[in-house]
């Protein structure tokens, strides 16, 4: 324990670990006991750990970016009940992703009024299709379902899947089927030109203030391990397609389409993803933030303008605090 922390806190950090592939790079070092962990590893889907680290029942959490946004926007001024960001750490993508995926038995612009089944895994996910589809003026009739893909395409239109599921529902979808596959990454990519970040890895603002030291230590070995966990992305890769039954090379395309840093670009992406989700109404109208090609990539304030600070408070492990990301 660094002497920062003597006297405070009970017990190891608890550290979320989302129950997908996209995390396997991250985390198998870590779960082979090949780096150190000093935390306790909590499983869950997006969904889940989101509701965990609000509640805080983990310290540090890869929670979806648009939770993020509602906690951040949720503490309004009060700097000290803002959640943290680790740095250099994300689950996104700079064009398709391949495991957040719309599937489709119409055109995205014959969508209108048409029923479309969400998931109940994602937050993010959910956002971003309701911010691509605005953006094209189109207004489907939303519920949400299990993500089970027959039975929501059974009762609708159009299907959202992400992670596990999107990638069955892919390798189980055909040519012939009638069915369109839309990865909303690549949408994103169309319609921005930016990165899209669908998770951060948050800190609790106490577990920071009380216990710094082990925060740090638990930020080295989530990088370290991810750092060996990029080396071998392709013996990952053909582990889980034979484990999960895939076929050869196709967890390796995945793998490689999936980035895990946090640097401008991808911070830049995901202040105007925030920014839009706010503008469309979908952070309950507290922040309107950039728009695609506006200059500067201002963060979402929450003053409704898009005028103010970045969401994005980025820790300093160096120094204990936060760190802009302009």
């Amino acid at each position: 324990m660094d002497d920062r922390d003597i006297g405070k806190g009970a017990g190891p950090l608890r550290l979320g670990r989302v129950d997908y592939l996209n995390c396997l790079p991250v985390y198998d070092a870590l779960e082979r006991g090949e780096i150190p962990l000093a935390a306790e590893l909590v499983y869950g889907t997006p969904a889940e750990l989101n509701r965990l680290f609000r509640r805080g029942e983990v310290d540090i959490a890869p929670i979806s970016s648009f939770a993020y946004a509602e906690f951040t926007l949720q503490a309004g001024g009060a700097e000290s009940d803002r959640p943290y960001v680790l740095p250099d750490l994300s689950i996104s993508c700079d064009g398709p992703v391949g495991s957040i995926l719309l599937f489709s038995k119409r055109s995205l612009a014959d969508l209108d009024a048409a029923a479309v089944s969400l998931t109940t895994s994602s937050a993010s996910s959910v956002a971003l299709l309701k911010i691509l589809m605005a953006e094209k003026g189109v207004r489907p009739r939303y519920e949400t379902a299990a993500p089970d893909l027959g039975r929501m395409l059974g009762s609708a239109e159009a299907a959202l899947l992400i992670g596990d599921e999107a990638l069955k529902g892919l390798e189980r979808v055909g040519e012939s089927s009638g069915i369109s596959v839309y990865d909303l990454g690549q949408e994103w990519k169309t319609l921005t030109g930016e990165r899209m970040v669908f998770a951060v890895w948050a800190v609790r603002p106490e577990s920071v203030r009380e216990r710094p030291g082990d925060v740090a230590a638990v930020l080295r070995s989530l990088q370290a391990s991810r750092d060996i966990g990029l080396t071998r992305r392709d013996t990952l890769a053909d582990r889980s397609a034979g484990a999960e039954g895939y076929p050869p090379g196709f967890i390796r395309r995945y793998f490689r389409l999936l980035r895990y840093d946090l640097d401008p670009s991808a911070r830049r992406g995901f202040e105007l993803f925030a920014g839009m989700a706010g503008a469309h109404g979908l952070l309950g109208g507290s922040c309107g933030g950039p728009r695609p090609g506006d200059a500067g990539g201002e963060g979402c304030s929450g003053n409704g303008r898009g005028n103010g600070p970045a969401l994005l408070r980025i820790w300093d492990a160096e120094v204990g605090d936060a760190c802009g990301t302009r």
